[in-house]
């Protein structure tokens, strides 16, 4: 069950992104690029996953990375910083390539998470845009799924 709601995830933000006619620019300069990056990464990786529970934990990680970062492309608001835009692609990138990195590592799947939440949340500069918005539901979705994954201390368990 929970591995149908983690590709439920995943296809929700893939169809969101490819159907969301407000930021078809962003989409068109992010999301596929970002696409054929990691389905290259991860098909010459094949031999080193270990099931599709990884692979699906790691697209859907790199999507809430994407998501947030379109978010904050899109959302942010102006200020006096010149090409903002150029700079938060270059974050970006920099989060997305540094999470391949990671995954190439073999780091622990804990880590990937906590990399992955504080990637997604740094481009909410501000704690209102995070929690007083319904842009942050797919952050607590992902929450939600890969923590209810992770196995608890015996003295947690019910």
């Amino acid at each position: 069950m929970l591995v149908f709601l983690q590709v439920s995830f995943i296809v929700f933000l893939f169809f969101h992104f490819y159907l969301d006619l407000e930021r078809i620019g962003v989409t068109k300069e992010l999301f596929w690029p970002t696409t054929a990056m990691a389905s290259f990464f991860f098909y010459k990786k094949k031999e080193a996953l270990k099931s599709y529970k990884e692979l699906i934990f790691y697209i859907a990680s790199i999507y809430l990375i994407l998501y947030s970062s379109i978010n904050g492309m899109i959302y942010l608001p102006e200020s006096f910083v010149i090409k903002q835009k150029m700079y938060l692609k270059f974050l970006y990138y920099t989060s997305f390539f540094s999470f391949l990195f990671l995954v190439h590592k073999q780091k622990t799947k804990r880590i990937l998470f906590v990399f992955t939440l504080l990637s997604s949340t740094h481009i909410f500069l501000s704690w209102y845009y995070l929690i007083n918005s319904t842009r942050s539901i797919p952050l607590l979705l992902y929450s939600f799924l890969f923590v209810s994954c992770f196995e608890l201390p015996k003295k947690f368990k019910l």
